[in-house]
């Protein structure tokens, strides 16, 4: 019996072990296998929304919390109570300028979908019959961001426009609009397409995505650099997980549509419509990015150039090259 309790005894030690060797990493502390991700309920979001689903099949679990602004969802990462997001593309220059040194971007993830919505009766045919008007924008955010950059390099005086900045989500842009209180809207989407269904405005010819300085870029995923750096493992499986559901959802534009339906509720209308010029990318270009936080600094927005210190420090390839098995350069870097 003393026999038979001593190998008992060492088989339980052994699973015991097994366990701890598991479930810690380098340096002894504990690996999560969760993580918490800030989405917004809006087109570019779906790879998002199939997240759970994707990493589940690589032993993570997501939890996804919800929020109105890129803005907030930046702000809730730096702190720490969100361990990744979707931000804007000049979310990171923005806070590295302010001395923010938290946040890596990981992976790109879409190109388009910042568009202009008109009022029905306001005449627009060139980017100069913007002057007068009364435009609501998100100071800050990415569209905001792609209006400035259209402005300048089409001639028009910034300091000029009659701006009125709308705080909050795109549904407060459509109300601005319903109500009479704004002419245009530096939208996104959904929000530019319900505009447009609801036959309260229209798409001018205006291509806020076509400029020089800021190109159709819309928004990039972003990790605390806890995760980025202390948790490579976890964070390779994120990346692997997203890359994933936008190579399939880019594959099958009915899915999209499926999935922006699902998780806003919208009509086939509404949502097929604002996926018209939305395309999943995941590369990270870093010359865009650069020249990016030279035109924030140029026109006043940041208070020195960044441009010169993003690359690799928060901006990195690492996972993204693992992820979809080509190189840093084939995937934006310079």
């Amino acid at each position: 019996m003393p026999t038979l309790r001593r190998r008992r005894d060492l088989a339980v030690f052994a699973l015991i072990a097994a366990a701890l060797v598991l479930g810690h990493g380098a340096g002894g502390s504990a690996q999560p296998s969760s993580v918490k991700v800030g989405w917004i309920k809006h087109a570019p979001s779906a790879a998002l929304y199939q997240l759970p689903k994707a990493a589940e099949k690589r032993g993570v679990a997501v939890e996804l919390v919800e929020f109105k602004r890129y803005a907030d969802i930046r702000t809730a990462i730096a702190s720490g109570s969100l361990d990744l997001g979707i931000v804007g593309p000049q979310d990171v220059p923005l806070v590295v300028a302010q001395g923010e040194t938290n946040l890596v971007v990981v992976m790109g993830l879409a190109r388009g979908g910042d568009l202009l919505v008109a009022r029905n009766g306001v005449q627009i045919n060139s980017w100069k019959d913007y002057a007068g008007k009364r435009i609501g924008v998100g100071k800050g955010g990415i569209a905001w961001m792609k209006f400035l950059a259209a402005m300048q390099e089409n001639g028009v005086d910034y300091g000029m426009l009659e701006l009125v900045n709308i705080a909050g989500g795109g549904d407060e842009h459509v109300k601005g609009i319903r109500r009479g209180d704004i002419d245009v809207s530096a939208i996104w989407e959904p929000y530019g397409a319900m505009v447009v269904t609801e036959r309260l405005g229209y798409y001018p010819g205006t291509d806020l995505g076509a400029t020089r300085t800021v190109g159709a870029m819309n928004a990039v995923i972003v990790a605390h650099r806890k995760l980025a750096d202390g948790n490579p493992d976890l964070t390779q499986k994120v990346v692997a997980a997203l890359v994933e559901s936008t190579d399939a959802l880019q594959r099958n534009r009915e899915a999209w549509v499926l999935a922006v339906r699902e998780f806003t509720g919208l009509t086939p209308e509404v949502a097929t419509l604002s996926l018209k010029t939305l395309e999943y990318d995941v590369r990270i270009p870093q010359d865009t990015i650069d020249a990016m936080a030279k035109f924030l600094f140029k026109s006043g927005v940041l208070t020195r150039d960044v441009s010169g210190e993003l690359f690799p420090k928060y901006y990195t390839y690492r996972y993204l090259e693992k992820a979809t098995g080509k190189s840093a350069r084939d995937l934006g870097a310079r």
